[in-house]
């Protein structure tokens, strides 16, 4: 059974419902990184039991590559790469208080995207990141800043997993930005995929690690398996690596394209 086909709103519907009046126009290039910028109105996701981050109603601009205009499939699915302009008084009331980690992870990008500390932690385990995925944050890297006279935030290189001891190929990154209006009123979020050239592609891990099928070494309690303790060390060196990795992407100066995108973004 395929799954329920959602469009973002019609400007008349919006209307009807008070969402254009409500919602913030955004403008954004993309030519910096060859893509163009969609923008669109999306209706609200009622939030369900369960590890699944949908948004309210909001703005949100598709980052489209040349000649493919991406359409969602589903209600709150995720584009690939998108700009997405929040009201914060509805995400708050989308998470409220007894929602726990939600909520609190909200508070955390606001904190943080106004200046305030950048530090892992939370339900995922990492740097501020929003919307919220079923997953942890394995790594990230190239941490820093990015203003201009509408908003201001932090961007980073991430990777997110479900799995522990596994080997990451080079278009699991994501580009993200997490950041608020300079009025308070607005979170700003911007997503893009972004390929490490210094990783390994999927086909490389699948030739070399066929055996292990993509684990970092035999897993515990297989034929030849590490113990616990020497995988999990294992581990935690192949993710100190891979956060140097990451790191050298904003040394490099290879995240300006990106950074050019998020200081074009205007709000109103």
């Amino acid at each position: 059974m395929h799954p329920l086909r959602l469009l973002p709103l019609p400007l008349a519907l919006l209307c009807a419902s008070g969402l254009a009046q409500s919602l913030p126009t955004l403008k954004v290039d993309a030519a910096p990184i060859g893509r163009t910028a969609a923008v669109e109105r999306v209706a609200s996701v009622p939030q369900p039991e369960g590890p699944v981050m949908t948004l309210p109603a909001h703005t949100r601009a598709v980052l489209n590559v040349p000649g493919r205009t991406w359409q969602a499939q589903y209600a709150g699915e995720e584009p690939p790469a998108y700009v997405a302009v929040i009201p914060l008084d509805t995400l708050k009331s989308h998470y409220p208080a007894p929602m726990g980690a939600l909520s609190a992870e909200v508070n955390r990008v606001i904190a943080a995207a106004q200046g305030g500390p950048l530090r892992k932690g939370g339900v995922a385990g990492g740097l501020p990141y929003l919307p919220l995925p079923n997953a942890a944050q394995a790594a990230s890297g190239s941490l820093a800043r990015i203003s201009n006279n509408d908003i201001q935030g932090f961007r980073y290189l991430t990777v997110y997993s479900q799995e522990a001891g596994i080997r990451f190929p080079r278009t699991a990154v994501r580009y993200t930005f997490q950041g608020v209006t300079r009025d308070g009123k607005h979170l700003v979020i911007m997503h893009v995929p972004y390929e490490v050239r210094t990783l390994p592609t999927a086909e490389q891990i699948e030739r070399e690690d066929s055996r292990n099928r993509g684990f970092l070494a035999p897993f515990p309690g297989t034929p030849g398996g590490l113990s616990q303790e020497a995988f999990a060390k294992k581990n935690e060196q192949y993710l100190c690596d891979l956060t140097t990795k990451l790191d050298a992407e904003g040394r490099v100066g290879r995240l300006s394209a990106l950074d050019s995108v998020v200081r074009s973004i205007q709000v109103r």
